[in-house]
């Protein structure tokens, strides 16, 4: 939904096209600045090879990577439940 500050008088039919952070500059998750050159590109890619593993336990892995596929497969379940639930509003 798109709220107006205020309101607009339009003609019917009038094309809008609304973009999330227009003129804003692209940054990063961490908030640094969207790497634009190649120089910076390859910097940015220097520094994410080097980071530390997620997971340097073997085993701490193997528990994430198995909570990720129960929590897909309880967000599968509860998908089905909601569009019978759904499906029922047009009988």
């Amino acid at each position: 939904m798109v709220e107006l500050d205020e309101s607009v008088d339009w003609p019917d039919e009038t094309s809008v096209q609304v973009s999330a952070g227009a003129g804003e500059e692209e940054v990063c998750v961490d908030g640094t600045p969207w790497p634009k050159t190649e120089e910076e590109i390859e910097a940015r890619c220097r520094e994410i090879e080097e980071m530390p593993p997620l997971f340097e336990d073997p085993n701490e892995l193997v528990r994430f990577e198995t909570y990720l596929a129960e929590s897909k497969a309880e967000q599968k379940e509860l998908e089905r439940q909601s569009w019978e639930k759904t499906e029922k509003l047009f009988e």
